[in-house]
């Protein structure tokens, strides 16, 4: 099980679990990118909500240039878009929208988890993520869910990472940081899932294994069953109605 090969160097992980970097390490714009982007992902400015450059600079003590050139990044991440001559507004979520994003993860996930197999873990490695992978939420308690998230996001970031191509693995942390906005609406709603976490727990079996077609393949029932969770939650009336979810 352990790699021959040497640990991989370093690779982009979501934002939710990246390590906090102390403000004085951050330039004036990659402080406000990081705060802007995860106020949006935490819905603070909420989905489809009009943004402008003299708000947010007032709002994060900076002037409009910083602010200008966060908002830049956050296009290229999908996060805002401009709008003619009146500023940017968030990405809204829309069903379309998500189930795109599902089926552009599933294949990434399904061939790192293979290839992360064919290269194998350290035994370290896999019993943290075994541990990991019984943390559980209730959706009746906010204070549940982001915990969960964040082992359900370094499991999903860790395997990627053991692919052992940083490529992928930087793709896969992407996506995550799209999806989360979708999940901390969804996961208000969606009781913890037995079946979820026992296709997890397979995936895992799979890549300590070495057995890349298990893998593959638990992996792709995991994705198969977060897309019909996910898009199921979204497509309730309630959801739609408090979350700005658009049906386009």
């Amino acid at each position: 099980m352990t790699r021959s090969d040497g640990p991989a160097g370093p690779a982009r992980v979501p934002t939710l679990v990246a390590p906090t970097q102390p403000a004085r390490r951050l330039s004036q714009v990659d402080r406000v990118y990081a705060g802007i982007k995860q106020r949006i992902i935490h819905l603070d400015y909420a989905p489809d909500a009009a943004i402008s450059e003299q708000k947010l600079a007032g709002e994060w003590g900076t002037s409009k240039t910083p602010v200008r050139e966060a908002l830049v990044r956050l296009q290229r991440d999908g996060l805002v878009s401009a709008l003619p001559r009146s500023g940017y507004r968030v990405t809204p979520i829309t069903l379309k929208g998500t189930q795109d994003l599902c089926a552009v993860r599933a294949p990434l996930e399904q061939e790192a988890a293979a290839a992360a197999a064919v290269r194998g873990i350290e035994d370290g490695l896999a019993r943290e993520l075994d541990a990991s992978l019984d943390v559980r939420y209730d959706n009746r308690d906010r204070d549940t869910i982001e915990p969960f998230m964040r082992a359900t996001f370094g499991f999903h970031a860790a395997v990627a990472q053991a692919s052992g191509n940083d490529r992928l693995a930087a793709l896969v942390s992407d996506l995550l940081d799209e999806l989360e906005r979708v999940l901390r609406i969804v996961l208000e709603t969606l009781p913890w899932s037995a079946s979820a976490h026992e296709q997890r727990k397979s995936i895992l079996a799979a890549i300590v294994d070495r057995d890349a077609e298990r893998a593959r393949s638990a992996m792709a029932a995991r994705m198969r069953h977060s897309q019909r969770q996910i898009l199921d939650s979204l497509i309730s009336t309630e959801s739609v109605h408090s979350a700005s979810i658009r049906r386009d």
